[in-house]
């Protein structure tokens, strides 16, 4: 993870954002886990204000739950940098929705088991919905995963879906 945020930084610094202006770094639990890699980031980030608005720090949500409280403290503490956080792969967990407002991310993103196939699930499309809705509620965007045809991308819309990931958005480069 250091590697990563690393050489993130340095290409932010070195050629700007990217186009949509924000790179996301997935952290592992196993590190964010760990105060002196906190510490570490939270040292380089606010070195380099103008680069670290343009990053977002992701942690899955499987790893979230299982350690709520060491991730709050440092998210709580990187907020400070200009970070903005998000929650990946959202949704795999039935405690989901409890610890939303106590964590206060930027962003989270539905897991793509709810957001493949959409088109042909109203189940699938009621969960997204009433995610969007709840997190709207708390101020905090939604991405959605999987995002392959127009059909799909005006369907996450036309639910209140924020943003998207997937080939119909961009190809990984």
């Amino acid at each position: 993870d250091r590697v990563v945020v690393d050489k993130v930084v340095q290409r932010i610094a070195a050629d700007g954002p990217v186009r949509g202006g924000a790179t996301a770094v997935n952290l592992s639990v196993d590190t964010i886990n760990v105060p002196t890699f906190v510490e570490w980031v939270d040292d380089k980030l606010k070195a380099v204000p103008d680069v670290a608005r343009h990053i977002i720090l992701e942690v899955a949500e499987h790893a979230i739950i299982a350690n709520i409280g060491s991730v709050k403290t440092a998210f709580s503490r990187l907020r400070d940098t200009g970070v903005r956080l998000s929650i990946d792969r959202f949704g795999q967990s039935t405690a989901s929705v409890g610890y939303l407002r106590g964590l206060e991310v930027d962003y989270i993103k539905i897991d793509g088991s709810y957001t493949r196939g959409m088109v042909d699930s109203t189940d699938r499309q009621f969960f997204v919905q009433a995610l969007v809705g709840i997190a709207h509620g708390l101020n905090i965007q939604v991405v959605t995963e999987y995002i392959e045809t127009e059909k799909d991308f005006e369907l996450a819309r036309s639910l209140g879906v924020d943003g998207a990931q997937g080939y119909f958005i961009g190809k990984p480069e």
